[in-house]
């Protein structure tokens, strides 16, 4: 039975990552940023050098100008020092999170690393380190998410997630458990991601995608979770096939790569 699954899987060679690119919230997480005050204060959290980088940052994520070189660095302040000046950190997260998803699609936003890669790497980092976090609200851990998965849109964003491999591994298929729907389906996207990018088999990728895959309500997930299995299966079928029958997970193979 699964000697028969891989035999069907040789149309899903060839997949390219799954990328978020919607662009049209760019206009209002800018305008929720220049909004928001100190809870305590009432003060702007924007110098006017910031606000200025962030028309920049709105220009280059919906006309695909150059990013301005300090996007990253405003992002990561946003994200690790305005929760501590006491403001609605849900609507700060969120704002900086959906331009962050959207900046690293830019092929611009890799051009001045040499630069400013430090800024970049600390950003980024704090992302994935916060994906451990288990107070966040479900909206954010899928931007988390969805931020992962969009660096796989270029080289340099790939070979980022994979010097991280395991730390951004185990956070995806953790999230695949969650009760919300889109965080598991961001979840999955990022285990997608990662499988297509994989140079040698992964147990724990192919357990990530077929555990409990039988129980999967939504379709987006078991679909995406099915492919990324069906890709493991047939470019690493000797240890994959030899793990799926051990494990006895014959018949979760056979029912959705079949």
């Amino acid at each position: 039975a699964v000697e028969a699954a891989i035999a069907q899987t040789e149309s899903i060679l060839g997949l390219n990552p799954l990328l978020s690119k919607n662009n049209s919230v760019v206009g209002p997480a800018v305008r929720q940023l220049r909004s928001l005050r100190t809870l305590d204060s009432q003060e702007p959290l924007l110098s006017a050098v910031e606000d200025s980088v962030l028309s920049k940052l709105s220009d280059c994520l919906t006309s695909s100008t150059q990013a301005p070189g300090d996007a990253f660095k405003l992002i990561d302040k946003v994200l690790t020092t305005w929760p501590e000046a006491n403001v609605d950190r849900d609507k700060s997260d969120f704002s900086a999170l959906c331009l962050l998803r959207l900046l690293v699609l830019q092929p611009s936003a890799y051009a001045y690393m040499s630069a400013d890669g430090e800024t970049r790497t600390k950003c980024l980092d704090a992302v994935i380190d916060a994906l451990k976090e288990t107070k966040a609200t479900p909206k954010t851990v899928a931007l988390r998410l969805t931020v992962v998965a969009n660096l796989f849109a270029h080289a340099s964003g790939e070979e980022f997630v994979l010097s991280r491999l395991v730390a951004v591994r185990d956070a995806a298929i953790s999230h695949l458990s969650s009760n919300d729907i889109h965080t598991r389906q961001m979840a999955s996207a990022c285990l997608h991601n990662i499988v297509l990018s994989l140079k040698s088999f992964s147990e724990e990728c192919l357990f990530g995608c077929l555990e409990r895959l039988s129980v999967e309500t939504d379709e987006v997930v078991v679909l995406r979770r099915s492919i990324a299995a069906g890709v493991l299966l047939r470019r690493f079928s000797q240890n994959a096939i030899t793990l799926v029958k051990s494990q006895g997970l014959d018949a979760v193979v056979a029912a959705n790569l079949a």
